[in-house]
């Protein structure tokens, strides 16, 4: 029974240790680089975007900044994929050939990593940021109440996790690498495939519509995740905030 239990949780600890490092990165310091593009760089949200949505832009750009930073736990999140998908534990077989060929290994896959990051943060924090200032009639977009960042990330977080699924599909293919040939492991030659080599071969053997498998489920899963803790993140920095102020 034990075993069987376990098997459903196959890299629990690397899944825990990669969320902890990316949610405690991306909520904490995006605030922070908002904050910076609204005290330096105003004037050109303003002209790129217009007065009415320079805040919500400067909310988006900054997702952005911190979905591409989230890149350096990508070693982690490779661990995660290999231990899920019964692949081995090593960086396609990078270590025989030195400690530079393993740190490279074990960013493969970092660039699709980066797009689905920054296309995914853009969108949640200015679709939520969007929400706030357009429809719940904000000013200060930091002291919202949990209510009000519960529902600004509702449907910004369906639509992250939506439109940053073609950009997961390869990110895996190309992270799980190593083991068998079959619609996004190796190449015929047994060298790994780059990006465009599985977008290419996704595209001709199984359709557009392989970009978004598993999109549904995936929506309904990881979509109350980002809500409760976006929310949660974004109030207990409100009240961090309000006491450091305080003092």
């Amino acid at each position: 029974m034990g075993s069987q239990l376990s098997s459903l949780y196959p890299g629990l600890s690397f899944a825990m240790l990669y969320k902890t490092m990316q949610r405690g990165f991306q909520y904490s310091v995006q605030p922070w680089v908002a904050s910076y593009f609204a005290a330096h760089h105003r004037e050109a949200f303003v002209q790129c975007c217009g007065p009415r949505y320079a805040r919500t832009s400067e909310q988006a750009v900054a997702g952005a900044v911190m979905g591409c930073g989230e890149v350096l736990f990508l070693p982690i999140d490779s661990l995660k994929v290999k231990r899920q998908t019964d692949c081995p534990l090593s960086f396609a077989g990078a270590a025989s050939d030195g400690w530079l060929a393993t740190l490279r290994g074990s960013y493969r896959g970092g660039l699709w990593m980066g797009m689905r990051n920054a296309i995914g943060s853009f969108v949640l924090f200015g679709g939520a940021a969007f929400t706030k200032e357009s429809i719940l009639g904000l000013e200060d977009l930091q002291h919202a109440t949990l209510r009000e960042h519960f529902i600004s990330s509702i449907a910004a977080s369906v639509l992250c996790v939506w439109i940053s699924g073609p950009f997961d599909v390869i990110k895996t293919r190309v992270q799980r690498q190593g083991g068998v040939v079959d619609g996004g492991a190796i190449s015929a030659d047994g060298r790994p495939r780059n990006g465009l080599q599985i977008v290419r071969d996704l595209a001709t053997h199984e359709g557009a519509g392989a970009f978004f498998k598993g999109s549904i489920p995936k929506c309904a899963m990881v979509a109350p995740k980002v809500m409760f803790t976006y929310s949660v993140a974004n109030r207990l920095y409100t009240w961090f905030r309000t006491l450091e102020d305080g003092k």
